[in-house]
């Protein structure tokens, strides 16, 4: 059975929009990422309070904003369901909530006990985002009895201010919050049918929400998936372990405290399989998630909402696990339905050149002749506007006389809708953020097409692809 998440995503990936990057597949530590243990009988209660993900199967109702048309029914449901006790929750090492936000309660795809780790966000209380997260179960496989024990992997630039977040919330309960050096975070990718394959078989065989429903059969399964030697040898030293699927296929995350010859080592499986591993840099990682519509909050240079970072299509949140920090905002703006702006993939081409850019699907190319012309911007490129081509109607104005007659009307300067501006750029691909209201889902030649004005240029001299991924809801843009 294909868990449903991933098989939805998958079976939308083919068709027009299409990341073109050189490389295709590889492996790369994550030297901008920081991890942070969370260990104590309280850290799984500690992080539901302050993370946009379920991670106790209750509710924790503080205001009327908490979602959950027939609370008590549905927590009957999470009963019989998850083969999970309070005791066990506060006293065992018993794994993760895996929850798919798009699944109706009820439905037993919905929500499992399991060992990999989670996309989330934390925020701040006015909603917006302090930093995006994954969270991972610790060891990946383990003794039970020591209790429940989390690893938080986020940017190196946020790690600080998220130890004194946890820090200040902390005060009675019973956590230890402890920085990781030692421990690193590794992705691997590869957009071969092959490992495709094999992503769809592990979910299937091992991290399944349907079979994994307790602390024993998420331990169970770990086991044997270490034992199958899929992807890492049996003896390998796993702190943590994820399927990334913030869009299809994106990859796989682990973290370890081995060194990289360990790791490629501990990988011989793999390598069995697809072939040779290459060790990439980072940069390659960057580039994928540009391709992708994948934002973090290092890219961002000003505060954002979840939703304009696309948590929601990304199956970071849960609508009903209760309060949160931050929740309010959230929980309102998804009742109403609306989201003005969203983080999108954009390709960046020259107006004048002969650029290969206008095409239908986003292509990173370093060599691009509109690239020396953005590097050449510096950090005016994030002040720039990318606006439409299309004029607004006038605006008609009254003019005021200096000699006190009656105002004359007046037609003042017309002005193209703004649609948007730059948050990360590399190469001549980036993320923006975006008004919806200027997108069409349609990624064919000559659409979501715009103009960058760039302070002190008199004429735009660079053009603006905007593409929709069509990992995205069909609804995506109502």
């Amino acid at each position: 059975m294909i868990p449903l998440l991933l098989n939805r995503r998958l079976a939308t990936a083919g068709s027009s929009f299409v990341r073109r990057i050189s490389q295709t597949s590889g492996l790369i530590k994550l030297e901008s990422k920081s991890l942070l243990l969370i260990s104590g009988s309280d850290s799984t209660k500690f992080l539901n309070g302050l993370t946009t993900s379920k991670l106790l199967p209750t509710f924790v109702k503080k205001n009327q904003y908490t979602i959950s048309p027939d609370e008590e029914e549905t927590s009957l449901w999470l009963k019989e369901k998850l083969k999970l006790t309070e005791e066990e929750i506060s006293s065992k090492n018993w794994g993760i909530l895996h929850e798919d936000s798009f699944l109706e309660d009820g439905d037993p795809e919905k929500l499992g006990v399991r060992r990999d780790g989670i996309y989330s966000m934390i925020m701040n209380p006015k909603g917006r985002v302090v930093s995006d997260i994954f969270i991972y179960p610790t060891p990946f496989i383990g003794p039970t009895m020591d209790g429940p024990s989390y690893l938080i992997e986020a940017s190196r630039e946020k790690a600080a201010k998220l130890f004194m977040m946890f820090q200040m919330h902390k005060l009675s309960s019973k956590v230890k919050i402890v920085k990781t050096p030692d421990i690193k975070s590794w992705y691997y990718f590869n957009d071969s049918e092959v490992f495709a394959d094999v992503l769809l078989n592990l979910q299937d065989s091992y991290f399944n929400n349907v079979t994994s429903v307790s602390l024993e059969t998420a331990q169970e399964f770990a086991k044997k998936f270490a034992e199958a030697e899929s992807i890492f040898s049996k003896d390998f030293s796993l702190a943590g372990f994820s399927f990334d699927d913030r869009s299809p296929q994106f990859g796989v995350k682990f973290l370890t405290s081995a060194s990289d010859e360990e790791v490629v080592k501990g990988l011989q499986p793999l390598s069995d399989l697809v072939g040779d591993l290459q060790i990439l840099p980072e940069e390659t990682y960057t580039s994928r998630r540009i391709a992708e519509g994948i934002s973090e909050t290092s890219d961002m240079k000003a505060d954002t909402f979840p939703f304009e970072n696309n948590l929601d299509f990304m199956n970071g949140i849960s609508y009903n696990k209760g309060c949160y920090v931050g929740q309010e905002l959230t929980i309102r703006t998804h009742v109403s339905g609306v989201v003005r702006k969203r983080i999108m993939p954009i390709q960046l081409f020259s107006i004048a050149g002969d650029s290969e850019s206008v095409n239908d699907q986003i292509i990173l190319n370093h060599d691009d002749e509109v690239v020396s012309l953005l590097n050449s911007y510096g950090d005016e490129l994030y002040e720039a506007k990318i606006a439409s081509g299309n004029e607004e109607e006038p605006q008609i104005e009254l003019a005021s006389s200096p000699f006190g007659s009656p105002s004359s009307p007046t037609k003042s300067k017309r002005r193209a809708p703004l649609v948007g501006s730059i948050v990360r750029r590399e190469g001549n691909i980036a993320l923006a953020l975006i008004n919806l209201r200027y997108i069409e889902f349609d990624n064919s030649v000559g659409k979501n097409e715009f103009l960058l004005n760039v302070p002190g240029e008199d004429e735009p001299k660079v053009g603006v692809k905007v593409f929709v991924p069509t990992w995205w809801p069909e609804d995506a843009l109502e």
